[in-house]
């Protein structure tokens, strides 16, 4: 039998995604549009968790045809929500 220390076993917490739900129509056009519809996303998710990896043209090309596609400004470090809203902003 394996004994734990339980004094040395580190807790997982997920961060809040009471936003996500809030903007979900919108998150699942911006994860559509960064081909991974399937991926889980918390408030403090950002374009850059999804495109970080990518070399330097790829980055580009992803973070403009996004810009071009939502009709603002798409960086690396904007968090997803962010987008959302002003996607829902534009949308009134």
């Amino acid at each position: 039998m394996i004994q734990l220390d339980m004094s040395k076993v580190k807790k997982i917490c997920m961060e809040s995604n009471k936003e996500i739900r809030t903007y979900r129509r919108f998150i699942d056009v911006i994860l559509d549009e960064l081909e991974h519809p399937e991926a889980l996303v918390t408030d403090k998710s950002s374009i850059w968790d999804f495109i970080g990896l990518m070399d330097g043209k790829r980055k580009k090309e992803v973070l403009d045809r996004m810009s071009n596609r939502f009709g603002f400004e798409i960086t690396q470090f904007i968090l997803i929500v962010d987008i959302a809203k002003k996607m829902r902003k534009s949308e009134q």
